[in-house]
Formats: structure tokens, sequence, C-alpha cells
């Protein structure tokens, strides 16, 4: 998505090594872009948001019919994506169960837990308003260990990842 001069022409040189004839490298967002146009009759100007893991970036096209015909504009930001939204979901979790179990920390191993929960729970909410969280097994640096369930809805969800919506605005 970001590759400097020296980083396309490797690519392209790479391309071309392979058998392959390259006309031009444009960047992910962009191919993303041109590629929701192609699949869809869209007569006008298209965006679309590309959030991956570590970045978040946007393409403006105009498209006609099914033909790509500009790339208006193209951004990106290289430290926001999924991640940090899985990561402050996970504090939010920790946080809570803190609060109900009053202990100070969790076990590493335990975080780890939690923020696989926290995925599956953000995925699950994409389809749902409310989801179960299930925690078996929770582990404190003073050694207590319990289990947790509790509730979570798609309005706390978004609460939770407010700062980084705010961010995107």
């Amino acid at each position: 998505a970001y590759f400097n001069n020296n980083q396309r022409r490797a690519t392209k040189k790479a391309a071309q090594i392979a058998g392959l004839d390259v006309l031009r490298l444009i960047n992910e967002p962009t191919a993303a872009a041109i590629a929701y146009g192609a699949t869809r009759k869209v007569d006008g100007t298209c965006v679309v948001a590309d959030l991956g893991g570590g970045t978040f970036d946007l393409s403006l096209i105009s498209n006609t019919g099914n033909t790509f015909t500009e790339v208006i504009a193209t951004h990106g930001n290289s430290n926001l994506g999924g991640d940090n939204i899985d990561q402050a979901f996970t504090q939010y979790l920790c946080k809570r169960v803190s609060q109900e179990h009053s202990f100070n920390k969790l076990l590493p191993i335990t975080e780890i837990t939690i923020f696989d929960e926290a995925r599956r729970i953000k995925h699950e909410l994409s389809f749902n308003e409310e989801v179960q969280c299930n925690l078996p097994v929770i582990l404190t640096e003073s050694g207590d260990m319990f289990s947790s369930e509790f509730k979570v809805t798609r309005i706390e969800f978004e609460e939770a990842i407010k700062d980084i919506l705010i961010t995107l605005e």
C-alpha cells in the first residue's frame, strides 16, 4: 500500500522476471476500489474503505458501468486499523472483568484469551445486537482464578471503540 519508488521498481522487475507484462503498479486501496467498481454497475463516484489489520485506507474512484475511469484520490492512515479496534475492545473487556471481580492485574496468558474472545465477539456483533462473552479461566497476578460470563451489546462495543471512530472522522 505504501511502497516507495525503489520498492515499486523492485516489484515491477520481479513481476517481469516472472514473465508478467507490467503496465502499471497501483497501490492496494486503489486496487480494492477498482475491484469493487468492476463487480458492480456503478455510474459515478465510489468511495471504498479498506480497514486492514494495521491500516485504514480510502480511495475515491470514478466509474462508468463496469469500467473504472479515474482515481480521484487515495489516502490512508498506516497507524490505524482493525488491530487497534481489537486492542481497544480487549481493554474494555479486561476492565469490565476487573471491575466485576475486583483485581488489579491479569496474567499475560489471560489477556491473550480475552483478546481472542474480543475478536470473536466483534465478528458476531456484525450479525447480532448482543453476544455472550464466555471467559472460563481468568488468572490474575495474585494467583486468583475465576470465570466470567456476561452479555455484550453492539452499543457497548461501539462505546468501547469510540475514540478510534472519532480518529477516523
